[in-house]
């Protein structure tokens, strides 16, 4: 029952709440801003380790790997850098030799709540696949997200990088137009991604660092520090 009080009480508040973005704000912002905010109040009580794990689950192959993945999101939501590590297999002298590289990421923007994390990361793969990348590599992933020319199969495209556009005050809606991506699949994902954290089991004990960090996601105004690669 106490559940269902606070259930009702946050989907009051999301109705009423004004659009942060004013009325000339893109389609969809509305939907949009509430899917974000009913993600990161159902994450509050799951634990902060399996929520980012659960949503890391779903860029695994954006990132390279689910390690990278759950590096990456945990960065995002802490506004910390995030250390990625690739590896490829080469032949020398008929041999094959596997060598690891990595490359380290800023993260330009204030720490993210959880619905956040996921929206950046939905609007760098939508992004991506844009441009028929759906596996990239390092420096087309530190593109996609800080700004960056990347070679693609449609040859060398700009990308503006979805964090530079949210570090200069966009909302996640105008990210989404500057790419030209539709609003549409990108809140489906969130209400899967509102759907797989909801079945995650409760830890009430563990809400407040959800909280805190939720209530910091403004864009803030910042110089975009460019990844760089540590061999």
């Amino acid at each position: 029952m106490k559940m269902k009080m606070r259930s009702g009480v946050i989907a009051t508040l999301l109705a009423l709440a004004p659009s942060v973005q004013g009325d000339d704000a893109p389609p969809g912002t509305r939907s949009l801003d509430m899917q974000v905010k009913v993600l990161d109040n159902t994450s509050a009580s799951r634990g902060q380790e399996q929520v980012a794990a659960r949503i890391a689950s779903s860029f695994a192959t954006l990132c390279g790997s689910q390690a990278n993945a759950l590096a990456l999101v945990n960065a995002l939501h802490a506004a910390t850098v995030a250390t990625l590590s690739y590896t490829a297999m080469t032949i020398k002298d008929g041999k094959p030799v596997t060598t690891t590289s990595q490359r380290t990421l800023a993260i330009p923007t204030q720490p993210m709540g959880w619905g956040h994390v996921r929206i950046a990361l939905a609007l760098v793969q939508a992004g991506l696949q844009q441009v028929s990348i759906s596996k990239p590599n390092a420096e087309q992933l530190q593109a996609a997200l800080t700004g960056g020319t990347v070679k693609g199969p449609q040859g060398n495209v700009h990308m503006r990088g979805v964090l530079a556009l949210r570090a200069t005050g966009m909302g996640w809606s105008q990210v989404a137009q500057v790419h030209g991506i539709k609003l549409g699949p990108v809140i489906a994902s969130l209400r899967q991604a509102q759907s797989g954290v909801a079945a995650l089991p409760v830890r009430e004990d563990d809400a407040g660092d959800a909280t805190s960090v939720a209530d910091s996601t403004a864009p803030r105004t910042a110089s975009v520090a460019s990844g760089r690669q540590a061999q």
